[in-house]
């Protein structure tokens, strides 16, 4: 998150912006699959775990078209106003931080689906 904001400070060359855009490109790939793994483990039942995953994209979908309208608007007043939009990811992060850790009950779901049966194989 820092890294994407450091260019509203040190917009003198391109490519220091772009140093932190590809440092904020990394970050946001390590910690974005972050979000259905918490998601799979609070909710190990598989119906509830669906329901889930699909709000949780649902989410994601809004929140960046949101963003993306949001970062329009702050481009318009000023290219270092631009992005700001990045200090909502502090929203995510506290929630996080406050988050209770989960009861993790994956034995149970893994020895659900490791004792099924194989499928049967179809005659050709």
């Amino acid at each position: 998150m820092v890294a994407s904001i450091l260019p509203i400070f040190f917009q003198t060359h391109f490519l220091t912006i772009l140093w932190f855009r590809t440092l904020a490109g990394l970050t946001a790939g390590l910690i974005l699959p972050m979000g259905p793994s918490l998601l799979a483990s609070y909710f190990p039942e598989l119906q509830t775990r669906s329901k889930m995953l699909g709000w949780g994209s649902t989410t994601g979908n809004i929140v960046g078209i949101v963003l993306s309208v949001g970062t329009g608007y702050l481009a318009a007043t000023s290219i270092r106003f631009f992005w700001l939009v990045n200090l909502v990811m502090l929203i995510p992060l506290v929630a996080a931080i406050l988050m209770p850790e989960p009861k993790i009950v994956r034995g149970d779901v893994v020895k659900k689906f490791t004792n099924m049966e194989p499928l049967p194989m179809r005659d050709r």
